[in-house]
């Protein structure tokens, strides 16, 4: 992936592959593998989850690595492309905050929720920096050619509401992302 990648991710690839092994080491749960709004069934009069659809790409992966798929819940696709909701942050943190009380473990070893973190940002690389062309996944994606996937890469990963947000979770990485983004994209967007 280093490769082919475009070099403002090179960093963050760069600091997830010293961290593989422990990514390897978290406990492997079934993944559902296409979470995306459109595959949420929510209840209209509650608010609640009442299922989830297309489980076609589910599989066995480490706990954190499905959790890309959050990312696609805090925002929406416009006609400038993927853009989080002006709650996402607080949503996001909410969502830790549950999880956290679920699995108290990840509470009280700070290195396991990095590894669990780092494995999210992991799932985010699989999902949109592997071009999905008709089946096959045998290739990085590459501007000019997946620019939607390249798009979701830019936000997920340097955008101030982002999971890195202004956070450290990567090391330096963020603020050097952040400041990618901020070059990439218009300060004035609603990004």
């Amino acid at each position: 992936m280093l490769s082919s990648i475009p070099s403002r991710f090179h960093k963050i690839v760069i600091s997830l592959s010293r961290r593989f092994e422990y990514i390897e080491d978290l406990p492997w749960t079934l993944s559902h593998g296409d979470l995306t709004p459109s595959n949420v069934l929510v209840c209209p009069k509650t608010g609640r989850i009442i299922g989830l659809l297309d489980w076609a790409e589910a599989e066995f992966l480490p706990f954190g690595v499905g959790i890309y798929g959050l990312e696609e819940l805090l925002g929406e696709d416009t006609t400038e492309g993927f853009t989080y909701y002006p709650e996402a942050r607080k949503l996001r943190a909410l969502f830790w905050s549950e999880l956290l009380s679920l699995i108290p473990e990840l509470g009280e070893n700070v290195d396991l929720l990095k590894t669990v973190k780092a494995a999210q940002i992991f799932g985010i690389l699989l999902w949109h920096g592997i071009a999905f062309d008709d089946g096959r996944l045998d290739r990085v994606v590459e501007e000019g050619m997946d620019d939607g996937e390249i798009q979701r890469l830019d936000a997920f990963l340097f955008h101030p509401r982002g999971p890195l947000g202004r956070r450290r979770l990567l090391g330096r990485v963020q603020s050097a992302s952040t400041r990618v983004y901020n070059r990439v994209f218009s300060k004035g967007s609603r990004r």
